[in-house]
């Protein structure tokens, strides 16, 4: 039997329903849920780890910006660590003042969790015992001799040092 237009018309197992099988529905769920773990995994921990790592990477590109900031304008500029924060001087004709523009005219605070120890050339340094810098960078692109130990209440630790990277130890 054909119809008018000259195609035979479908059997009922010809037809196909319209959607999606059972099967694609659970292909596509799984890749879903490996998708969403390990998106979840790539986020970042809330372990009491971070603010120590997050204060320690912060100051570390503080200071590589210092250094840079010397060679950049032709001037020494230092840093000095105060009970609670790191402020950065530039030495000027009346002597050292605090930078008053740009990135590092900010202070660098400390966060409460984190203790700081710093020694210059092997010396250890109170902090805020002096009205002048502790750290050094100059515009030849030296930076003074010193070791900066970041420690958490945990028993994390941070070492930087004057080749401005650092070090990690584990409780």
């Amino acid at each position: 039997m054909t119809s008018v237009t000259g195609k035979r018309p479908a059997t009922p197992c010809q037809h196909r329903a319209a959607g999606f099988s059972l099967l694609e529905l659970m292909v596509v769920i799984v890749i879903i849920g490996l998708l969403s773990g390990i998106a979840v995994l790539s986020l970042p921990g809330g372990d009491d780890d971070s603010e120590l790592q997050d204060f320690g990477e912060k100051t570390l590109a503080y200071l590589r910006l210092a250094a840079d900031e010397a060679v950049l304008t032709g001037r020494t500029i230092g840093l000095r660590w105060e009970v609670g924060q790191g402020v950065f001087m530039a030495r000027s004709a009346d002597g050292w003042e605090p930078l008053s523009e740009g990135r590092l005219s900010r202070p660098l605070p400390i966060p409460e969790a984190i203790h700081l120890s710093l020694q210059v050339l092997g010396s250890v340094v109170e902090l805020g015992s002096a009205q002048t810098p502790q750290l050094f960078f100059l515009n030849d692109g030296q930076v003074s001799a010193f070791d900066l130990l970041l420690q958490d209440g945990r028993g994390g630790e941070l070492e930087l040092n004057e080749s401005l990277s650092f070090d990690v130890e584990e409780p």
